[in-house]
């Protein structure tokens, strides 16, 4: 419903903030607000979540792993890991 509404008032020739978008340019713009909306929908909120937790569970192990991988990295094998780091930090 708040989707039909936004791009019903978008739609006006008066309030089409989107006239100068290509096609292209528009139809993402679209999909990015929809998304957005849904966002905010408690429904799909806990999926959209989890989505962005696996994202960023895969992003940490392909850098932690990388870093691993490099022996000059900071983050490389002997170097101590970045939780231990922070608990020391705090004492």
């Amino acid at each position: 419903f708040h989707s039909a509404v936004a791009f019903a008032v978008l739609g006006r020739p008066r309030t089409n903030i989107f006239s100068n978008l290509s096609r292209k340019q528009y139809q993402a713009t679209r999909q990015a607000m929809i998304h957005m909306i849904l966002a905010t929908d408690m429904t799909c909120h806990f999926g959209m979540v989890e989505s962005f937790k696996k994202l960023l569970n895969q992003h940490l192990s392909s850098v932690t792993a990388a870093a691993a991988a490099d022996k000059k990295h900071p983050m490389g094998p002997s170097s101590p890991s970045p939780s231990s780091q922070l608990s020391s930090s705090s004492r």
